[in-house]
């Protein structure tokens, strides 16, 4: 799926704007914001998806469009596009995501830290606009949830991720990074392991990691919960 001009690999500048320009055709509505999400393979450098806000039927969020789209083009319920969404899936979204919607609407927050693969979060990065003004919501604490259900919470110790000069690593990159020198380094635990590919490998001149298969068994027996 494209909008508009091609966009280069993590423009995140680009990427919002063309979210700002899906959210610009959700009808004005005195009682909610013109909001536009994207849904992008940050890998492929690929929109998977876009949604803005009630584009589809009912009070319908630019976030629950985008899910939505996809898990129909896919022939699945929203509650199962986790597994099929590409292991570098990020969503943009022009405004903060809701944390609390009224009766019967899943807040925004919860929809995508329910997008779930192996027991992991699909989306590990959301790219935000701006904070939600309080003209509706006194405090809208959705930035702080996902970010309370981010990196920190699968404990990762090797934050401060240096590489060679002319190399760059998105957030994603560096978590996975960390989690695999947290393995060397003898802290490990099955949230980390959560975040490999069967058949990743991870090499540097000293060391040589291949896949969670190999590691699996061994990190199960040393941490039985976590």
């Amino acid at each position: 799926m494209e909008e508009g001009a091609p966009i280069s690999p993590l423009d995140h500048i680009a990427y919002m704007r063309c979210a700002l320009s899906i959210a610009g055709k959700s009808p004005p509505q005195p009682t909610n914001f013109r909001v536009g999400a994207l849904l992008v393979d940050e890998g492929a450098n690929q929109i998977l998806s876009t949604g803005y806000t009630l584009e589809l039927p009912g009070n319908t969020h630019a976030e629950q469009c985008a899910f939505t789209k996809y898990a129909t083009l896919h022939a699945v319920s929203e509650g199962d596009i986790g597994p099929i969404l590409p292991s570098k899936a990020v969503l943009y979204t022009t405004m903060e995501p809701c944390h609390k919607r009224s009766a019967g609407n899943i807040p925004c927050v919860e929809r995508i830290l329910n997008v779930q693969s192996g027991g992991a979060q699909a989306i590990k990065t959301v790219y935000i606009g701006v904070k939600e003004p309080t003209t509706f919501v006194a405090a809208n604490a959705g930035q702080s949830k996902l970010e309370q259900a981010g990196p920190s919470d699968l404990g990762i110790e090797n934050t401060n991720i240096k590489v060679a000069q002319g190399v760059s690593l998105d957030e994603q990159q560096k978590t996975l990074v960390g989690s695999v020198l947290d393995l060397f380094a003898g802290r490990p635990s099955l949230k980390k392991l959560s975040l490999w590919a069967d058949d990743g490998v991870f090499e540097d001149p000293i060391t040589k990691a291949e896949g969670r298969k190999q590691y699996e068994p061994q990190w199960v027996c040393f941490i039985k919960s976590s």
